[in-house]
């Protein structure tokens, strides 16, 4: 029987080397029992004992590594078309000068409402003689479009007046007016330097007005000048609105604004009503009454001004 001299592992006959240790064999011979211990010299009886032989160590059965499980990007979410809206039915009409303009005058072609850039926040006064309504809803879509205006917001001034504040001169001197028939027929082909470009009925107008008629000029040079008319049954109610804008503008004095007022005047020097005036703004704007006749002029420096002074009323 043999042993390894490395670590003393018994080995099978005729082995090349140690199966447990890996030290390889010289030829053998049968070889007999290992030999004891040797002593030291010197030391008789003692043997040091043996260090255990060192090797690497033997491969154990059956072991590996775990397989990693092959990393795939997790795929993208699948959409599909969102879920269909439940149908609703059509909003309910909005009243006719409120967003939506009512069908303008025959002649006219209607421009909806809101393809109309809305007016720059410095605008002036504003027709303050009608009642909450903008331009495309009092004078309808038709008329709008020849003003080539946006919305343009328009206050009733209805209440209390004023004495205070500054006067301005005296308009006149102011046509007769003519206590029947229709307002239509005051409107003139050509003020002063100003072509008219069309009339319209106005489809809004404040309590009390028995008649009433809008109309666009134009200067020379393009500039539009809008003109309303509107007919109130007493002197008195005519000349209490065109008070009740005199307080409202000076309330509503912006920068730069100046409010003036004066009366009209006919060629003897009777007084036939009163003026009003918002200068220094965009647009400028006149209020005047000649008995029961109330007027509106709106556009911009010095248009209004030179519109005004040539009016025949």
């Amino acid at each position: 029987m043999n042993f390894c001299p490395q670590c003393r592992t018994q080995l099978d006959p005729g082995a090349r080397f140690c199966a447990n240790c890996g030290h390889t064999l010289p030829a053998q011979g049968p070889a007999g029992p290992p030999g004891g211990p040797r002593p030291f010299a010197g030391q008789p009886g003692y043997a040091p004992p043996q260090a255990p032989g060192y090797g690497p160590p033997p491969a154990q059965p059956g072991y590996a590594p775990p397989a990693q499980p092959g990393y795939a990007p997790p795929g993208a979410p699948a959409y599909g078309p969102p879920p269909a809206q439940p149908q609703y039915g059509a909003p309910p009409a909005q009243p006719p000068g409120y967003g939506v303009a009512p069908p303008g005058p025959p002649g006219y072609g209607a421009t909806p409402v809101g393809a109309m850039p809305p007016p720059p926040e410095e605008g002036g006064g504003g027709l303050k003689i009608l009642g909450g309504c903008g331009v495309a809803g009092c004078l309808g879509a038709g008329f709008a479009a020849l003003m080539g205006v946006g919305l343009i917001i328009v206050l009733v001034m209805l209440g209390g007046s004023s004495s205070s504040g500054s006067s301005g001169p005296s308009s006149g001197p102011g046509g007769e007016v003519p206590s029947s028939g229709s307002v239509r027929s005051l409107v003139r082909p050509q003020v002063g330097d100003y072509r008219l470009v069309g009339t319209s009925p106005l489809e809004k107008v404040p309590p009390g007005v028995v008649d009433s008629i809008g109309a666009v000029y134009t200067s020379p040079g393009g500039a539009r000048i809008i003109h309303l008319l509107l007919v109130y049954p007493t002197e008195s109610i005519a000349n209490d609105r065109i008070q009740n804008v005199w307080s409202t503008s000076i309330s509503n004095l912006k920068p730069g604004q100046k409010v003036t007022r004066g009366n009209v005047t006919d060629s003897s020097g009777a007084v036939r009503g009163s003026v009003v005036a918002v200068t220094g703004g965009y647009p400028e704007s006149f209020y005047w009454n000649n008995r029961k006749l109330v007027v509106i002029v709106e556009g911009p420096a010095p248009h209004a001004k030179a519109f005004e002074s040539s009016a025949p009323y």
